[in-house]
């Protein structure tokens, strides 16, 4: 608008100036047209500035825009007018200025996440070897489980000895281990570690090595109970209520006899032809309190007798539905297999109780004995 006034300006002093020139010399046809020639010619010359200017503006306006499409948000255009176009430019120049400013606040966020994700990748590596460290660990803690349970049970007349034993991970907390003498007797202890991992698996190895230490000593099931009572206690009870549900049997193949004694554990089963004899009797965890005593009971064993003893993981396993498969469905699946041998058996019941759960998960180490007299 500025530029528009001036070139009006000027075309009225070119005017001015002619129709001086015309007056001093007197006004003629040819003069009147010299005027009007120069007045044409001037106004022709300023609409042809004027609209090369607003080409030009318009030209920067694209360009610009074109570095913006680029991201090449720091540019700016040079602007001092006051026109429709400056006020274009300015709105141009506004709009990098904001995008700038966005594209700052973008880089400092992303450079953010880059050292967040180093970050974690190096912990994630950390993690990685410790996980590794620990896969070891309980390889190596497993290996050791391994070589503390039986692989050889004893050769004891007249018996025979089936076992199931299948821990939830690499290490488990059911333990059991037979021993046997010259006297044909056949000593069966089977427990369950409160606790499950690398802590009850401890506890196993410990157990299993304080075992044999004190059936070297007394042979006796509530004795044997009682000293490995007293041991877990005085280390484990009082500050860290370690304990386990446990039973010990011992099966005097000549006389025909039973003696044992049960701590919180799950009571043996004495299968007889079709019958099923619960043995019951009194005694708290091993390792939950201290000087407490076991009952020892005694029962005659006849020939086919099946004695079956088990761990939680297998009347505690779950279906889909979280419907336990208890008590009643091992004595069912007894019953209808009681002419079964010991390994028979055996796996009858493990099988059993895996397609009850079906794809449910396990969440408890499962272990199944059965010993048959003949």
């Amino acid at each position: 608008m500025e530029l528009t006034k001036r070139f009006l300006l000027c075309q009225f002093i070119i005017f001015l100036f002619l129709s001086l020139i015309n007056y001093f010399i007197e006004f003629s046809y040819s003069t009147l047209i010299l005027i009007f020639v120069s007045f044409l010619f001037s106004s022709i010359c300023s609409i042809l500035f004027y609209r090369v200017n607003i080409l030009s503006s318009i030209e920067r306006a694209i360009d610009f825009s074109e570095k913006i499409s680029r991201g090449e948000f720091k540019n700016r255009i040079s602007n001092n007018g006051t026109s429709k176009v400056s006020e274009l430019l300015k709105s141009l120049n506004s709009l990098a200025y904001e995008l700038e400013k966005r594209n700052i606040g973008i880089e400092e966020q992303i450079e953010g996440l880059i050292r967040m994700t180093s970050e974690l990748e190096k912990e994630n590596l950390n993690l990685k070897r410790e996980l590794e460290k620990m896969q070891f660990d309980l390889s190596l803690a497993h290996l050791i489980q391994q070589q503390l349970l039986p692989k050889n049970y004893p050769k004891i007349q007249g018996i025979n000895i089936s076992v199931a034993n299948f821990p939830i991970g690499q290490v488990g907390g059911d333990c059991f281990d037979f021993f046997g003498d010259k006297d044909q007797k056949l000593g069966v202890f089977l427990g369950d570690v409160s606790g499950k991992g690398v802590s009850a698996a401890l506890v196993v190895s410990m157990v299993l090595t304080l075992l044999r230490q004190f059936v070297i000593v007394d042979y006796r099931p509530s004795e044997i109970l009682q000293k490995l009572n007293d041991t877990l206690y005085t280390y484990f009870g009082m500050e860290h209520s370690t304990y386990l549900t446990s039973l010990f049997l011992l099966i005097d193949s000549i006389n025909r006899r039973m003696t044992y004694a049960i701590g919180g554990h799950n009571p043996p089963l004495l299968l007889r032809g079709n019958d099923i004899i619960s043995l019951e009797s009194e005694g708290f965890s091993v390792g939950m309190f201290s000087n407490v005593n076991f009952e020892e009971k005694e029962i005659e064993v006849k020939g086919d007798d099946k004695i079956i003893i088990y761990t939680d993981g297998v009347i505690e396993s779950k279906n889909e539905t979280g419907e336990h498969f208890g008590y009643g469905n091992l004595m069912k699946v007894i019953k209808e297999n009681s002419q079964a041998n010991a390994f028979q058996l055996t796996h009858i019941i493990v099988d059993a109780v895996s397609r009850f759960a079906g794809n449910s998960p396990r969440t408890d180490d499962l272990t199944v004995i059965v010993i048959s007299v003949s």
